[in-house]
């Protein structure tokens, strides 16, 4: 076989092999964009993040501090597309019903000094009107049912031990570390994607959370 015939096979086989690896780029993408948005709704928040670790406390977030919770629960929407829909973000959805729970049992079990307000109820979305003990308790099934449906989907598998009488060591658990999505790097990614609409107004669209 001559120089010149070798040469163009292999630069046909360059080329063929170049058309496979970016038709594979061009699927993964594919798939990646598929899951991400459905129709022309998003389906999760655009990552990825890292993985970072926490190390459990049980005294981390006490129950009678309102800012501590305020904090946890204050943003958690993003704008996303060319038309910038507006969507909550589930990991905040999850914080806002536990700091909502909390609020009710601290009222209603009498272990709040006075009535929390309307900005100390979680940052709480219920409508004025819709303040009464039977809504909070209405609100707060939903918000029992997304919270133990969330954490059924993690399943998290980690082991304790049990004492002698057979009950679970909760304590043991102090300290253990865990491994954990980034939220921090979310809650950045939320304010980065909050602050470059800034400005722009919402289109018709409603939130979706």
């Amino acid at each position: 076989m001559d120089t010149q015939l070798s040469r163009w096979l292999l630069v046909g086989l360059s080329v063929f092999n170049l058309s496979l690896f970016c038709m594979h780029l061009w699927t993964q993408r594919k798939v990646s964009s598929e899951g991400q948005s459905k129709g022309d709704g998003w389906e999760r928040l655009p990552g990825p993040f890292e993985e970072v670790a926490l190390t459990l406390n049980h005294t981390f977030l006490p129950l009678d501090e309102n800012w501590t919770w305020d904090r946890l629960v204050a943003g958690g929407y993003v704008r996303l597309g060319k038309e910038g829909r507006t969507f909550g973000v589930s990991f905040y959805h999850v914080l806002h019903c536990l700091s909502s729970i909390r609020a009710d049992y601290r009222e209603h079990s009498g272990r709040a000094r006075r009535p929390m307000s309307h900005h100390h109820r979680a940052l709480d979305v219920r409508a004025d009107g819709h303040n009464s003990i039977a809504d909070h308790f209405k609100h707060d099934n939903h918000c029992l049912q997304f919270v133990a449906q969330s954490l059924i989907c993690r399943a998290d598998t980690r082991l304790y031990p049990l004492r002698d009488d057979g009950s679970i060591a909760y304590e043991a658990s102090e300290g253990d570390e865990y491994r954990c999505r980034d939220w921090a790097g979310i809650r950045k990614e939320i304010r980065r994607n909050w602050k470059s609409w800034k400005g722009i107004p919402f289109t018709n669209t409603p939130i979706v959370t």
